[in-house]
């Protein structure tokens, strides 16, 4: 897209302080229609009409801004009976050509960009090997370092719950007893009784074992 091109130093320019703010308006909005247009400067009457007046349009004239046909610039084209021709305009704006080629060289570049992707994506289709999409997972790969060995694992097995040897406590203090190896009245290894939810009938539950609590389980449980 071009620009039209005001120079910073145009708030104080002569011609334009001389035309007033009014026309200068006129003369701003000309300008664009010119850039987006490409009319290399050329502002058709109707379009002068439609965004100004008759005076401003004189205005900018006499300024210097602006010329009707036949004017005596050496620099600018002559417009045709009826429009205008804004001074100058080539000096600080691209010509149609220049223009016309930038726009043609993006598209080109474009199209060379979107080719190149659409190869990459046919080449990703033929070898679907080659996309991540296919490619195995972390979790499916039986390299070493992905499996671990053996010797290096841990097999918990199903009865070991913590009580496995000889408890904390067992043996420490002078007022508790060891903790027998199996229970007198189930016949069963401690570890085996330790799971039945019922009271051991050969033995009264100790002192401050809730109702309802299995013996083995309140009396050698891990606190």
């Amino acid at each position: 897209m071009p620009w039209f091109k005001v120079d910073d130093t145009a708030h104080a320019h002569p011609k334009l302080l001389k035309a007033g703010n009014a026309a200068l308006g006129l003369w701003m909005r000309a300008g664009a229609y010119a850039a987006q247009h490409l009319t290399e400067g050329a502002v058709p009457g109707i379009v002068a009409q439609l965004y100004g007046t008759a005076p401003q349009c004189r205005k900018l004239v006499a300024a210097g801004l602006w010329h009707e046909h036949g004017h005596p610039c050496a620099r600018c084209p002559q417009p045709t009976p009826g429009d205008f021709q804004i001074h100058d305009f080539l000096i600080y704006n691209p010509t149609r050509d220049k223009v016309e080629s930038k726009r043609a060289a993006a598209a080109d570049r474009q199209q060379q960009a979107r080719e190149k992707a659409a190869g990459k994506r046919r080449g990703q289709e033929r070898n679907p090997s080659d996309s991540s999409a296919n490619r195995p997972r972390i979790d499916d790969d039986p390299s070493a370092e992905n499996l671990e060995s053996s010797p290096n694992r841990i097999e918990f097995p199903d009865l070991f719950a913590g009580h496995e040897g000889s408890s904390q406590r067992d043996g420490t203090d002078p007022s508790r007893s060891p903790r027998p190896d199996c229970c007198p009245t189930l016949k069963m290894p401690m570890r085996a009784a330790f799971r039945v939810p019922m009271w051991c009938d050969g033995d009264a539950p100790p002192v401050g074992v809730p109702a309802g609590r299995s013996w083995a389980r309140c009396r050698f449980r891990r606190r």
